[in-house]
């Protein structure tokens, strides 16, 4: 009986820790702070729409760069990823708040660079990016993820291919 109630406790605080680190990677609105400078802040697609940050037609292009089709009618067209390529100082004044943001919310990053897996474009001064860090392993765990936001549908292979939005608070 002790040994049941053991391995129910196990469970309990497994499934209560993966509660925790998804809900910290996909709600991370967090502003980054180096020495008291404001510097950046990181949302979810969630929250930057419901914030205002993103519109509807943002979220329909932000899908279809993605890949993430199926919410979006044939006839629809994308707003075109501008501009093409990210700044090399908007990429360093990124990398620099994500590995921030990661700092703070624990997540370890073992004392590897900051990366940008992909970028989708920039709205309203806002970046849709993937972050992670160089030579990042993941454990091959493919849990599907599907959120509806605004009634576009987003639907991820696992939590490391989630969008975040970045705001440059400079």
């Amino acid at each position: 009986m002790r040994k049941v109630f053991s391995k129910r406790l196990q469970l309990i605080a497994v499934n209560i820790a993966g509660f925790l680190l998804l809900s910290s990677m996909l709600l991370p609105s967090v502003a980054c702070s180096k020495g008291g400078e404001s510097v950046g802040a990181f949302f979810s697609l969630d929250e930057a729409y419901n914030n205002g940050l993103l519109t509807v037609q943002d979220l329909k292009s932000i899908a279809s760069h993605y890949g993430s089709l199926e919410s979006l009618d044939e006839t629809f067209i994308p707003t075109p990823i501008t501009p093409k390529k990210l700044s090399d100082k908007t990429q360093r004044h990124l990398k620099r708040d994500w590995a921030i943001w990661a700092s703070e919310n624990g997540v370890d990053t073992f004392g590897e660079k900051p990366r940008i897996c992909e970028y989708y474009g920039t709205y309203g001064g806002c970046v849709a990016v993937n972050m992670s860090y160089e030579n990042a392993t993941y454990i091959a765990e493919f849990r599907p993820i599907t959120t509806n936001i605004g009634g576009v549908i987003f639907r991820y292979s696992s939590i490391h291919k989630s969008i975040l939005i970045w705001k440059n608070n400079k």
